[in-house]
């Protein structure tokens, strides 16, 4: 109940959030009521964000109380920036607020790098090269159409210059980490998409704003802005709420060697990022060799890019290829030991979870020796082929069936009782092609037997099956029945 109350929580702050936004764009901007709801979602983000921190665990409060002080350091750096311009008239920059929104970069800063320190392995150097080439690229935009014109603008440059080339400088820092913790790899949990949106979301649009005030075009920034500074101090609020919040620092797999295809075509376009800027700042240049240049070494990244990314399918194919015959019996063609192995405890860990049951199955075939000698290791063969294939072709997809070696198969049924188990073996048994025949073992478990005892039970039933005449499915729990017939 405490979970749904939480969901049912978290979705109706959703709504409000989205309400607030499109309020943002449809009151009319620098209104009272525009300025009102602004604020308020901003104060509310705070709210909420500080009740969620409360709950984390220990380990996970350091980096949220850190975008904590980032969230309320920039909520109050709008309230002190708002109150100047519409209460007082004054004009807010430089002011006070510039002071508030600066400090927010460092606990941001903070958080982001012990959240990479947590997760990562910090001295990955192929993760920190890919970040380079991304970072450099984003350096180049933010140089061409905001560092440089801004530093144009004024001359000489006064405080209020320096003042402004702080924000962006400081946006790049900031986006400069989030990539390396984007690039580090690992699957993300839902939390650590929401920070990530958040920064993202911001960044850009503080590279719009920065833009304009570039151009002398601040005072004239659209109100849909407003939406992106508001909704990114929203998504952080929605990403202590998550439940994912108190396993964000949880240390992430390390990736293979084999870049992905996404990354590559991240790392291509950092690489065309430069010689497009190039391209486009000369296009109407007195100098046409500059443009032919940049057109050309354009033309030259996107076929590196091409042939890298054919290099990466056909590796992948390979790798594929190579895993697959690792997990493949290349007799029978169904899976070997070594994933009879994995399927075991995947499937055990599955029944543990839902509390249902699991049968485990152990099948031998009667007298493949002496059929193997009679008829020859090639006639053999073929008799095991056709075995899987008959056993494949009359279990369900669902039932795994694989080649245990030699002569022996082993079988996992999923969420069967004994029971229907047994009834599934049976036909299994009866599939066999003659002349040769099966004994089977079977087992069920559940969270109070092992999967491992469940195997020992399954042989000692195949056992118990051979010693009572073979060509037969005896369950475990009538072993000891059988065992004393036989005796008798």
């Amino acid at each position: 109940m405490r979970v749904m109350g939480h969901s049912r929580a978290r979705l109706v702050a959703m709504a409000l959030g989205g309400v607030a936004l499109l309020l943002i764009v449809v009151l009319p901007v620098d209104s009272p009521l525009w300025v009102a709801v602004s604020l308020g979602a901003g104060l509310v983000a705070v709210g909420v964000f500080f009740a969620a921190a409360v709950r984390l665990p220990a380990r996970a409060r350091a980096v949220w109380w850190l975008l904590w002080a980032y969230l309320a350091l920039t909520v109050a750096g709008n309230v002190v920036y708002d109150v100047m311009e519409y209460h007082f008239g004054i004009d807010p920059f430089p002011s006070w607020a510039d002071a508030l929104y600066l400090a927010a970069y460092v606990p941001q800063i903070v958080a982001l790098l012990l959240l990479m320190r947590q997760r990562q392995r910090i001295w990955d150097r192929q993760a920190w090269i890919d970040s380079a080439i991304i970072t450099l690229a984003a350096v180049s935009v933010a140089a061409t159409f905001v560092l440089l014109p801004m530093l144009s603008r004024t001359t000489p440059a006064d405080l209020s210059t320096y003042l402004a080339l702080s924000y962006p400088l400081l946006d790049l820092a900031v986006l400069a980490i989030l990539i390396r913790l984007t690039v580090g790899g690992g699957r993300p949990t839902m939390a650590l998409v929401l920070l990530t949106a958040s920064v993202a979301v911001t960044l850009l649009a503080d590279l719009i704003y920065n833009g304009l005030a570039a151009t002398g075009s601040a005072a004239e920034a659209p109100g849909w802005l407003e939406v992106l500074f508001t909704g990114g101090l929203l998504l952080l609020a929605a990403a202590s709420t998550d439940p994912g919040a108190a396993s964000i620092g949880r240390p992430s797999p390390v990736e293979p060697s084999i870049m992905s295809t996404p990354r590559t075509i991240f790392l291509g376009v950092g690489a065309l990022t430069a010689p497009v800027l190039l391209a486009v700042g000369t296009r109407d240049a007195a100098t046409p060799e500059v443009f032919f240049l940049a057109m050309a070494a354009i033309a030259v990244n996107i076929l590196v890019i091409w042939r890298i990314l054919l290099l990466l399918s056909t590796v992948q194919r390979q790798a594929d290829t190579l895993a697959a015959l690792a997990r493949t019996d290349s007799l029978t063609g169904l899976p070997n030991r070594r994933s009879w192995n994995f399927e075991l405890m995947r499937a055990a860990a599955a029944a543990s979870a839902s509390g249902g049951p699991l049968t485990i199955a152990v099948a031998d075939i009667d007298h493949f020796k002496e059929y193997n000698d009679r008829h020859g290791h090639l006639a053999g063969d073929a008799m095991l082929e056709e075995c899987a294939r008959q056993w494949r072709a009359e279990l369900p997809p669902s039932i795994f069936l694989a080649r245990y070696g030699g002569e022996e198969f082993s079988v996992i049924l999923p969420s069967e009782h004994a029971a229907a188990a047994g009834a599934m073996l049976e036909r299994m048994r009866l599939a066999t092609p003659p002349p040769v025949t099966v004994s089977i073992g079977y087992a069920t478990c559940d969270a109070l037997v092992p999967a491992a005892m469940a195997v020992d039970r399954a042989d000692r039933a195949l056992y118990a099956a051979k010693s009572a005449g073979r060509d037969r499915v005896i369950c475990a729990s009538d072993e000891v029945d059988v065992m004393r017939r036989g005796e008798s």
